[in-house]
């Protein structure tokens, strides 16, 4: 059997900022993922989670378009530092009219 190689690594990743307004004041909260996290090759992951709960901006730190405030990301054994192409992550949105089953 042979090793399957980890395309992604993803540990103690926490990201602090400004999450929810309120009338005229913001509220501070943070999003982590405080588990080790590894994607091997060949694998398909789903980000799962309520609404407000830091699956958007975990993929956008992923994908080296958002900054982090600590943890560590590696993708083939390099520490993201930016954007690349190195990356082909993608996400999907459901609009409650297809949750609710409009036509």
């Amino acid at each position: 059997m042979s090793a399957r190689n980890v395309k992604l690594a993803v540990q103690g990743v926490s990201r602090r900022s400004a999450c929810a307004a309120f009338g005229a004041r913001t509220t501070r909260c943070s999003i982590a993922a405080a588990a080790v996290v590894d994607v091997y090759e060949g694998e398909v992951v789903s980000l799962i989670g309520e609404s407000g709960c830091g699956k958007t901006t975990l993929l956008r730190i992923i994908q080296g378009l958002s900054r982090r405030d600590a943890g560590t990301i590696l993708v083939d054994g390099k520490p993201v530092t930016g954007p690349g192409r190195d990356r082909g992550y993608g996400s999907s949105r459901q609009t409650s009219a297809v949750a609710l089953g409009a036509r």
